[in-house]
């Protein structure tokens, strides 16, 4: 509430929910919880936020528009009901948008916390400065990269992947001064 209410109504916050009408029963909790938790930041946000809710479904304009804009495609869902399985095609995807930032929740899966997901993003996109985290580089190659001795591509960590969803992340060399702005610094241990 107090996020809400301390957003600036100048830089509004605009937000676009993707939402399936028609989920399995294990995601009708989640798309619940989602759809009231937006028409609640819808009110106390006033001015400062600006919700557009968009029923969606596979091969519509508005997939496309998912897809194109923001990258939110269906997930694919199997729910067993009665005898038989049925296949779903679920968008549970928000995009957020302030100026010219952006952060996108792609899907929300029923195992995480609605509310947090949709402040965290709501507090990073409004905020006009991020912290910055530096990921001190050692043996353990937190962000990836390709690996000459295996000759493949190694993906990023998902700790980095976290991180950038609420902070700048910037790899450091530690045969370097370390830069004065770091807010805070992340010491992968090989050994450990």
């Amino acid at each position: 509430v107090a996020l809400l209410r301390g957003l600036n109504p100048q830089k509004p916050v605009y937000v676009q929910a993707f939402v399936s009408d028609d989920v399995p029963r294990e995601f009708v909790q989640t798309r619940r919880t989602l759809l009231n938790l937006l028409r609640e930041y819808d009110s106390l946000g006033g001015a400062a936020v600006q919700v557009r809710v968009v029923p969606t479904e596979r091969y519509s304009d508005a997939a496309r528009e998912a897809e194109q804009n923001f990258q939110i495609r269906p997930q694919e869902e199997v729910s067993e009901e009665g005898a038989r399985a049925r296949r779903y095609d679920v968008y549970l995807g928000v995009a957020f948008e302030c100026g010219t930032d952006e952060v996108v929740i792609p899907f929300l899966d029923r195992k995480l916390p609605v509310e947090y997901e949709l402040t965290r993003s709501l507090r990073v996109v409004a905020q006009t400065q991020r912290r910055k985290v530096g990921v001190l580089k050692t043996d353990v190659d937190l962000f990836g990269g390709f690996d000459y001795q295996s000759m493949r591509q190694n993906p990023e960590w998902d700790i980095v992947t976290e991180l950038k969803q609420q902070y700048k992340v910037v790899p450091v060399n530690p045969d370097q001064d370390y830069p004065k702005d770091l807010d805070a610094l992340v010491v992968p241990m090989a050994s450990s």
